[in-house]
């Protein structure tokens, strides 16, 4: 796939979705990364928020530092949840994505 779409939800509302092109991203942090721009600029979202995908098997599983980027493209549905309040930023513990201080929390 040339591009990549992902569901946006915030406290179980649906925000909208968001169109990535994946040309150049390499892996998931930085498809993490490109989202969190794409949704500061089409939705106006800035809070963190956890990444998730539907595998092979139909299973929700929340991306990590094993997920692929081609498990990500392949998947049927990706979803954003966006986190709520400073209780949701303190259950981060800190673990976000590899660029310095990211939105994208990979745990």
């Amino acid at each position: 796939p040339k591009e990549g779409r992902v569901r946006v939800l915030r406290g179980g509302q649906a925000l909208g979705e968001v169109r990535l092109p994946l040309r150049g991203v390499s892996s998931p942090a930085e498809f993490g990364e490109a989202l969190a721009s794409a949704l500061e600029a089409e939705l106006g979202v800035t809070l963190p928020f956890k990444l998730y995908y539907t595998d092979e098997e139909g299973d929700t599983v929340q991306v990590n530092a094993h997920t692929e980027l081609r498990e990500l493209a392949l998947s049927t549905s990706v979803t954003a949840k966006v986190m709520e309040a400073a209780a949701d930023r303190a259950a981060i513990g800190g673990k976000r994505g590899k660029r310095g201080g990211g939105r994208f929390v990979s745990r």
